[in-house]
């Protein structure tokens, strides 16, 4: 008789133990989904970090090299990334000596680029160059600028828009990225962004 009280004695305070174990486990749970709930919104994750676009910056001395090796002449006038979940960048190089030809390069992110003449078939205009110094806002930075916009942000996470970044040489005098979004916020709308690429700021191209 008294082996066995011991016994449900035992048993009970077992229970009690793994009840209380139990229960410690389930508010340590409640408590770190707490805190990332809480970081989460002090530090949300931006659209931006989805997308590792190829730097310019840091592909500019192999794009240099490839557009002088086919033109001595020739200069950047324009950058254009398709935004998937793998980004193409394709660069573009002109020369004033051959407007019928454009030099174009392509580069995945873990890709060497890829240059080839394009022959156009038409003589283009003149575009105004784009040079290193002419820029210090570099791709991902702009990205993540332009994406402080709540519209952009949200659409930038549908893979029913289509994503397109670009840099030009704006003839005030100096280059702008612009971020394009087709079926932004709806179907049949386009939404663009502006950002002085030497600046940072965003701006309204049609407010003077």
């Amino acid at each position: 008789m008294g082996k066995s009280i011991k016994k449900n004695r035992k048993q009970s305070h077992n229970m009690e133990w793994l009840n209380f174990l139990a229960f410690g486990l389930i508010i340590l749970i409640i408590v770190g989904g707490g805190v990332w709930l809480i970081y989460q919104s002090i530090n949300p994750s931006s659209p931006a970090t989805q997308y590792q676009l190829p730097s310019i910056k840091e592909n500019w001395e192999v794009f240099e090299s490839q557009a002088l090796a086919w033109k001595n002449d020739s200069y950047l006038f324009g950058i254009e990334y398709e935004i998937s979940k793998e980004p193409l960048l394709t660069a573009k190089y002109e020369s004033p000596s051959d407007l019928d030809t454009e030099f174009i390069i392509t580069k995945n992110q873990n890709e060497q680029p890829v240059g080839k003449p394009l022959d156009l078939g038409f003589e283009a205009k003149f575009s105004k160059p784009i040079g290193l110094q002419d820029f210090s806002i570099d791709t991902q930075q702009a990205l993540e600028i332009m994406l402080k916009d709540q519209t952009a942000s949200n659409c930038m996470v549908s893979d029913n828009v289509l994503k397109q970044l670009s840099l030009e040489a704006d003839m005030t005098g100096y280059p702008v990225w612009a971020l394009s979004l087709a079926n932004c916020p709806e179907r049949g709308r386009v939404k663009t962004i502006y950002l002085n690429a030497q600046t940072g700021i965003v701006f309204d191209p049609t407010v003077e």
